[in-house]
């Protein structure tokens, strides 16, 4: 039933894993999702970086602290890659560790944690440190929780029964960020591509320059005027984005238009002669059939 049970909620955490696509939004829940599974009071996830791991969430219930993300930037600097951190180990050689009480082991340097304790009145005891390495075995970043509770709220160590869900709660997190970031790349690559088109156009017919960015201010401001407003027709990011995208997409067809159409100066073009002689014509019998009639 315990592992029937654990599999029914892995699977509910993965669903709501990928289902996210705020990244902010992602990393918040990959972190309390694993301290709810683990039963932890505390955790940090931080993320790999070129000059180490970068603080990423840090979370401590008992004491109300929620750090990380656009509201609450932490200020921190990197863990470096160094053997003698718990985090940066688990970074180099991509394996989980269960420490019991970070006070008696003699593997580690947590002088950090400890003068984090002195600052904050808080007792680190017990940790379990999992990397997040995607499918791809390339590692994304660190997941490390801190003091696990009992049902009476006290701190012991982590189950190694535990540790299976937690790294694979991990490992399908690092999925998601790395998915969410190829999806970002793909995104600026064809943000990069309308932009150029858009200027090809400008190139290509002077007259018209900077129309399109126009059409997309005027679109921008009326997709908020319908945020601020009680309007039942409503645009999510998704929405948002395709919509101005075909926007800046709706002069394209330009680029392939002969020129000859592009520059005329008027709508009929050429036979612009051709109707005002026509028209000359029946201004003439016009005249010829009143003189006539007289």
């Amino acid at each position: 039933m315990t592992k029937e049970h654990d599999m029914q909620r892995f699977l509910a955490i993965s669903l709501a894993l990928t289902a996210e696509r705020d990244r902010e939004a992602l990393l918040s829940s990959i972190l309390d999702t694993a301290m709810d599974v683990s039963d932890s009071d505390a955790g940090t996830l931080y993320l790999l970086s070129e000059d180490g791991l970068r603080f990423c969430r840090m979370v401590t219930r008992s004491q109300g602290v929620r750090q990380g993300g656009h509201d609450a930037p932490i200020s921190l600097p990197p863990v470096p890659l160094e053997e003698k951190y718990v985090c940066s180990w688990v970074a180099l050689h991509n394996e989980a560790i269960n420490v019991a009480d970070v006070r008696t082991d003699t593997h580690f340097d947590f002088t950090g944690s400890m003068r984090y304790d002195e600052m904050t009145g808080y007792r680190t005891q017990s940790m379990l440190v999992v990397p997040m390495a995607n499918d791809r075995g390339e590692l994304i970043g660190v997941m490390q929780l801190i003091n696990a509770q009992d049902a009476a709220g006290n701190t012991i160590p982590y189950d190694p029964g535990v540790e299976l869900l937690v790294q694979a709660i991990a490992s399908q997190a690092a999925i998601s960020i790395t998915n969410m970031q190829y999806s970002e790349q793909i995104n600026t690559l064809l943000d990069s591509l309308v932009g150029s088109l858009s200027a090809a156009i400008d190139e290509r017919s002077h007259y018209n320059a900077n129309h399109t960015r126009n059409m997309v201010r005027y679109g921008e401001a009326f997709l908020d005027w319908l945020e601020k407003t009680d309007n039942d027709w409503k645009f999510d990011a998704d929405k948002r984005r395709t919509f101005l995208m075909s926007v800046w997409l709706h002069d394209v067809g330009k680029l392939v238009v002969p020129l000859e159409v592009m520059d005329k100066e008027s709508r009929l073009g050429p036979r612009l002669a051709d109707v005002r002689e026509r028209l000359r014509v029946m201004g003439l019998l016009d005249r010829i059939a009143a003189l006539e009639a007289v």
